[in-house]
């Protein structure tokens, strides 16, 4: 590579990372990774330091639901933070943004079990394959609904007298 398309090359991702919609996706996307991890972690760390000696029934189900609900506050801590901090939802009470985080990522999470299931049950899939795939699709649905609603907006209402 000559060095003036080196140049190029750098310039155009200079512009490209100065794109706010780019940097609110790579954000996102870092969210969720961290989330991801996070989430895997503490269900480890809970299960086996916590439940695994309990002998509860499904105390790898309560696991795994405490290290979801800590991965989405780690995940709406870094997109309130980073990825959607400039829109008007924003604004919200801290409680609303966080209601509406959670009801968007229960969608997300259905939406990922629902397809799961159906790719491995109905159509054969294997596991992973039939949660990677779900998990693709509903980031980019996930992505919409926290542009789109989580982030929508503040609406005020006219009073007409």
């Amino acid at each position: 590579m000559e060095q003036s398309d080196k140049g190029s090359l750098a310039a155009l991702l200079q512009q490209l990372l100065r794109n706010r919609e780019l940097s609110r996706v790579i954000s996102f996307l870092f969210a969720g990774g961290v989330s991801a991890a996070v989430t895997i972690t503490v269900t480890k760390l809970f299960f086996d330091v916590v439940l695994r000696n309990v002998g509860a029934p499904l105390h790898f189900l309560l696991a795994a639901v405490v290290g979801t609900e800590i991965g989405i506050l780690v995940n709406f801590a870094i997109n309130d933070r980073l990825a959607f901090r400039d829109l008007s939802g924003h604004k919200r009470r801290l409680p609303i943004r966080l209601f509406r985080f959670h009801v968007t990522c229960a969608t997300g999470q259905s939406l990922i079990l629902l397809i799961s299931w159906m790719l491995h049950d109905a159509m054969g899939l294997g596991t992973v394959v039939a949660q990677s795939m779900p998990i693709v699709l509903v980031t980019g649905i996930n992505f919409a609904l926290h542009r789109f609603w989580t982030y929508r907006g503040v609406h005020t209402r006219q009073h007409t007298q």
